[in-house]
């Protein structure tokens, strides 16, 4: 399992997850899914999150995920992870509905990440497994130590964020030496 950590003061977060030790912040949870917004939520990930919240259209109509040229990217991200060694740690920013997470559901520690908790709780619901954390994140504000993940992933996410150069360096603090980025972007 993947430690959680404060998003404010970086610090572990106590077991339950809900209470940082050093800083006193307390996160809720939402619909049981943890809820790891910074203090100061970019009005764009509200928007985001308040939009998915209450958007749970079929996303492999919505996003052609059975089209040939979708299917061709996806697969070759998941190839590319998969080099990694079974029982690494991999976060996924904008999970979504789990499509991607769901090649790596009992190989790997998986934390999957979206700005809606409503969106995890379903995805929650689809996937399971005691080896996925669920947690209700903004994409340049990741609940993880620094050097905690080996792979960090995303597909169709990173235009949304509204500080590009904030998430890479968030990306950088998070991977452990040698760790794998992956950023897909929409064709």
């Amino acid at each position: 399992m993947i430690t959680l950590y404060c998003v404010d003061c970086r610090a572990a977060l106590e077991a339950s997850g809900e209470r940082c030790g050093a800083c006193g912040r307390e996160y809720k949870r939402d619909h049981g899914i943890l809820v790891l917004w910074p203090k100061e939520m970019p009005s764009l990930a509200l928007e985001e999150a308040h939009h998915h919240d209450h958007d749970d259209g079929d996303a492999a109509d919505v996003h052609q995920l059975n089209a040939s040229r979708n299917r061709y990217y996806h697969e070759r991200l998941w190839c590319e992870l998969q080099a990694q060694p079974v029982g690494s740690a991999f976060i996924e920013i904008g999970a979504g509905t789990g499509h991607d997470a769901a090649q790596f559901v009992g190989k790997y520690d998986l934390l999957l990440t979206d700005v809606s908790p409503h969106t995890l709780e379903r995805t929650a619901a689809k996937l399971g497994h005691e080896r996925v954390q669920y947690a209700a994140a903004e994409g340049a504000h990741l609940p993880v130590g620094n050097a905690s993940v080996n792979a960090l992933y995303m597909v169709a996410t990173f235009h949304h964020l509204p500080d590009p150069a904030a998430a890479v360096r968030e990306y950088a603090r998070v991977l452990k030496p040698g760790g794998v980025v992956a950023i897909a972007i929409e064709p």
